[in-house]
């Protein structure tokens, strides 16, 4: 390498040693607004009554109620990461095979806090409900929630 190649190779290297990081500053400045976390939907209110509850090491589900016992409501907290990256919620009739689409309540993400309405038809009597590995087709927890009866 000549003396002048030598020269302009160094200074080329100097810039960019100056300008590759000012310029990932300025891209971190330019962002707006962080990204909301995709598996935090917006939650209902809570309604305020506790009817039942069922304490999992991994999973609380408290099964909620207004103050007339009208409308009903499923809280769970994921308090540990699951071991399955697709859980879901459902309807359970009792049986080994798997739920049906049409008793999805909802999906559950890692870990957090999951509120969803009752469908009527499910509301009277127990509540009969397994969180599903949707990937490899197996049940992962199961629990019954009557009203006014804690425990599972």
């Amino acid at each position: 390498m000549i003396a002048k190649l030598r020269k302009r190779h160094l200074m080329i290297w100097s810039g960019l040693a100056v300008l590759l990081p000012l310029g990932m500053v300025a891209a971190l400045l330019a962002i707006k607004e962080r990204p909301a976390d995709p598996y935090q939907l917006p939650l209902s209110e809570a309604l305020p009554q506790i009817v039942a509850s069922v304490q999992h090491e991994s999973m609380l589900v408290n099964l909620r109620a207004d103050r007339g016992n009208s409308e009903y409501q499923i809280e769970v907290v994921v308090l540990q990461p699951l071991a399955t990256p697709s859980p879901s919620l459902f309807y359970d009739a009792g049986t080994e095979k798997p739920p049906q689409e049409k008793h999805l309540i909802g999906a559950l993400g890692p870990t957090g806090l999951y509120r969803f309405p009752v469908w009527s038809d499910h509301a009277e009597g127990e509540l009969h409900l397994v969180v599903f590995d949707v990937i490899k087709k197996r049940p992962l927890y199961r629990w019954q929630l009557k009203g006014g009866q804690h425990g599972g």
